[in-house]
């Protein structure tokens, strides 16, 4: 079996609903699919995130069409793993030299998880069968709340058995505070509140923050402050209660091995369109796994982004949770033949060949855009 063929199919949403992040508002989402087809008729399917900066999927393209392509174009997809590190050794030091470390782990990222497709296609097998795992429904929680009321929404999202939710933070002290006391209060005590405050306080503020939602007692506290600031991390993490997330700005084991033996967090979140594919989420993984830290993957893409992610949950032990996107787009659902299933705040593991899933090409034509285009 050989590569014939290499793409990014770039997808673009507009939202009913803004959403707001600590570093500015989306109006609309941008998705970047990698479609990889073979001589012998097999298509395999990932995702590369292109969620910030709005202009990264025209980078994207670029770095597809000029650096990945002509690596990949004649070999052997089954290859997997030698291909990732044709694509890593070949890439990663013009990516250094560029500036763009993360650039080239995204890029190689919906590459991976669409070689893996293939080869489970080509056994007629899901990922996860394959990697040895099991079919054990993985918990969900609910995140992309609506911004205009994250409490009511959270309230709605436990009545459909979700039972866990994430808000986001880092607006404004007494806006933030209050959002966090309203949510409790809507969700109750035995739901699990996840907050993320997208890397928006320093030192000294995420500390002041956190002593205040202590009383709230959030499952986790996720990227209170720079990603890149370890010691920073490590240092609140001595003076708090809750446990500190991160990892999804972590671009392969490189940056995820510091972040772990720092001790500063519980959680690491490895994404599987950002780290390095699903080939370098299971070293993140295992890594994790041998210093005693959960992992609890981060994923903010289409559902070709969760599936892949349900699939590396349902083969590595010590995946704890799963995000699920509620937000309005349909983009990120309509371009699958069937839905991922969520029974009473589980997900069941998609069980097709490959990632688990079946792509519905007339939903990716629908949203289909030219980036390039002025």
């Amino acid at each position: 079996m050989k590569i014939t063929d290499v793409e990014l199919i770039p997808l673009r949403c507009k939202l009913e609903k803004p959403l707001r992040f600590s570093f500015g508002t989306v109006t609309h989402r941008n998705f970047a699919l990698i479609r990889v087809s073979t001589d012998e008729g097999i298509v395999g399917w990932g995702e590369t995130s292109v969620n910030f900066p709005n202009w990264s999927i025209k980078e994207r393209l670029i770095t597809m069409n000029y650096g990945i392509k002509p690596l990949l174009v004649g070999e052997n997809p089954l290859d997997v793993k030698r291909l990732w590190r044709k694509m890593f050794s070949a890439l990663i030091n013009q990516g250094l030299q560029w500036g763009a470390k993360g650039i080239i782990h995204q890029a190689i990222s919906g590459v991976d998880m669409a070689l893996w497709d293939i080869l489970g296609k080509a056994y007629g097998l899901p990922l996860y069968r394959m990697l040895g795992g099991d079919a054990k429904p993985i918990r969900a929680y609910a995140v992309g709340l609506d911004p205009s009321d994250q409490a009511s929404h959270a309230a709605k999202c436990m009545a459909e058995g979700y039972t866990a939710v994430k808000i986001r933070v880092g607006f404004d002290e007494r806006s933030d505070l209050e959002l966090v006391k309203r949510t409790r209060r809507a969700i109750g005590e035995d739901t699990d509140l996840m907050i993320d405050a997208n890397m928006a306080w320093g030192r000294y503020k995420a500390l002041k923050m956190a002593k205040a939602l202590e009383g709230y007692s959030p499952y986790w506290l996720e990227e209170p402050m720079r990603c890149d600031d370890l010691e920073g991390l490590k240092w609140l993490s001595e003076r708090i209660e809750i446990p500190l997330a991160a990892g999804e700005n972590a671009f392969g084991i490189s940056d995820a091995v510091p972040l772990i033996r720092s001790g500063a967090i519980r959680f690491i979140m490895p994404d599987v369109t950002r780290c390095g594919g699903i080939t370098e989420a299971q070293r993140i993984c295992d890594f994790a796994a041998a210093h005693n830290v959960e992992y609890s993957p981060h994923a903010y893409g289409t559902d070709i982004t969760l599936a892949g992610t349900l699939q590396l949950m349902a083969s590595i032990p010590g995946g704890v949770i799963a995000p699920y996107d509620v937000s309005e787009c349909p983009a990120k659902q309509e371009i699958l033949e069937e839905p991922i299933i969520i029974k009473n705040g589980y997900f069941e593991i998609p069980s097709k060949p490959g990632i688990g899933v079946a792509v519905d090409e007339r939903g990716v034509e629908k949203f289909r855009w030219d980036p390039l285009k002025p």
